[in-house]
């Protein structure tokens, strides 16, 4: 979103006010939407297909000839800029009824409508009309999107009608304004929530799932949580719904989630059946190595398994056994499992209490600065010790990537090894801003 795209963008854009509005704002609250704030990935993808004529609309393919890829990132830039307006309340739809129903929407358009995903549109503030129309055109087979398809198959036009009330009563938000926002305050238990209220949907209050077959989030270790959200982003995992919502989402995006997860009390809120105890409890024997005693792990890279849902754990471990998931601790302990030993061990760890891990809380970046960095570097980064470098001033990626390679052993320092190995990324990259923002000396 630089500025001079911006710039490029809005002169394109008069083109486009006849009937987007002034801004990226529709005023045509009918079949028309907005394109304020809109995220410039789905701007993209979304335009292209119009000119592609994989969407039918006789308006837009006017613009085939005279738009090239340069010219439609412009435009992208410029509408995610603007500032977005609520259009007028919808004169039919129950907005209580939509947010009860809106639930089934937030993991992929955001608990509000606002997406975190940028290949997702946001639904928040589109005129109400439009978003009937679009939700009907998806559910009839008029547009092609697999998961709209699947999503609305079958939805009665009065609950698409209350989601459109309640989705054009939201407050939109402007992709730049929330980059700019983000670069001025170090919180990441609030982020990691506002990450989390989209995945809540599928995996239950404060990640407590209510679901057969979904696993609860509170109770995982930081560094298991984000490996297992990446191997669904990087597609070692294979699940359509999973791989979509979390295919934008950056590794510090994972821990911030993670850490808010890490601080919810985890709670049992489904009971296995069908299982044999004794027998379960004498093979769990073979895993508390690992999984920790009573299915508590005290390793945040292995996951607590007390708890956990028995349905999930089961296909988890037939996924280990066929190679479907890729661990090689898992794998051998899984093959030599029947299916009977299989129910059987789950459901025994599904019937545990669970407990809240140990994780550790990101400490604000001062703090890291004062206590740790500045005592050998030196205040703000500028050494005095012979033997110790001054890192004020230096290139942040270079530091955000040298503390990460301490962390991972492949660069050797003791001191720098221990210092480096309870950060996030999110510390590592809070730091190493401050650190090339100050003057070296």
């Amino acid at each position: 979103l630089d500025q001079a795209s911006i710039e490029a963008g809005d002169a394109l854009a008069e083109s486009c006010y006849s009937c987007h509005g002034s801004n990226g704002n529709s005023e045509k609250y009918g079949l028309i939407p907005s394109l304020a704030a809109m995220p410039p990935e789905y701007f993209i993808y979304s335009l292209k297909t119009y000119l592609g004529g994989k969407r039918d609309n006789e308006p837009m393919e006017i613009f085939r000839a005279s738009l090239g890829e340069k010219e439609i990132k412009q435009l992208a830039a410029y509408y995610a800029s603007q500032t977005p307006r609520k259009p007028p309340k919808p004169a039919k739809g129950s907005y209580k009824e939509g947010e009860l129903a809106s639930a089934d929407c937030a993991g992929c358009h955001g608990l509000d409508g606002n997406s975190l995903n940028p290949e997702i549109p946001h639904l928040a503030g589109q005129p109400s009309e439009y978003l009937i129309k679009a939700m009907k055109d998806y559910r009839n087979g008029i547009r092609k999107e697999r998961l709209m398809m699947d999503a609305l198959h079958k939805m009665s036009d009065s609950k698409i009608i209350d989601l459109a009330a309640y989705y054009a009563q939201q407050r939109p938000e402007s992709p730049l304004k929330s980059q700019q926002n983000a670069l001025k305050t170090f919180d990441p238990i609030a982020q990691g929530k506002a990450i989390a209220d989209t995945c809540n949907a599928c995996h239950g209050p404060n990640g407590n799932s209510l679901k057969l077959d979904v696993p609860s989030l509170s109770g995982l270790g930081i560094r298991y949580f984000v490996a297992a959200a990446s191997a669904y982003r990087d597609g070692t995992r294979k699940h359509p719904v999973m791989e979509k919502v979390v295919s934008q989402l950056s590794d510090s995006d994972f821990e911030k989630a993670g850490f808010y997860y890490g601080l919810q009390p985890p709670t049992n809120n489904k009971k296995a059946t069908g299982f044999d105890q004794a027998a379960g409890e004498k093979l769990s024997k073979e895993c508390v190595s690992c999984h920790g005693k009573g299915g508590i792990s005290t390793d945040s890279r292995t996951p607590s398994l007390a708890g956990q849902d028995a349905a999930y754990l089961a296909a988890a471990t037939r996924a280990y056994a066929k190679g479907e998931r890729l661990s090689d601790a898992m794998k051998s302990p899984a093959e030599v499992l029947k299916e009977q030993d299989i129910i059987n061990v789950t459901g025994y760890f599904a019937s545990l209490p669970s407990a809240k891990p140990d994780n550790n809380i990101p400490a604000q970046p001062q703090v890291s600065i004062v206590v740790k960095c500045d005592r050998c570097h030196g205040d703000n980064g500028n050494s005095t010790e012979r033997g110790t470098p001054s890192i004020a001033g230096q290139s942040e990626a270079y530091l955000a990537l040298a503390l990460k390679e301490y962390q991972d052993g492949r660069r050797k320092n003791k001191y720098m090894n221990a210092m480096s190995d309870v950060l996030s990324v999110v510390e590592m990259k809070a730091i190493a801003a401050y650190y090339a923002k100050q003057e070296r000396k």
